[in-house]
């Protein structure tokens, strides 16, 4: 009895939604890449590691951009 389980490939679930991003992806993808442009030196991983810093250190104010644009996202 040899029973087949369909097996995920890329692109197979092309028709579903992808899910919304988080505002902290939103701000650390503007973030590495300013980040990078300065210290073209700088690590992918180093560069993940300030993200991650920088997001802890900023207050809810200058999150609210990203709050916002994560609301977007779950509305699209």
């Amino acid at each position: 009895m040899s029973e087949t389980r369909p097996t995920l490939c890329a692109g197979c679930c092309v028709s579903q939604p992808k899910m919304p991003k988080s505002a902290f992806i939103f701000f650390s993808t503007t973030t590495i890449k300013r980040l990078r442009a300065e210290n073209p030196e700088l690590k992918v991983s180093e560069a993940a590691k300030m993200t991650g810093s920088l997001w802890q250190q900023i207050g809810e104010k200058e999150k609210a951009t990203f709050n916002r644009l994560h609301e977007e996202d779950v509305q699209r």
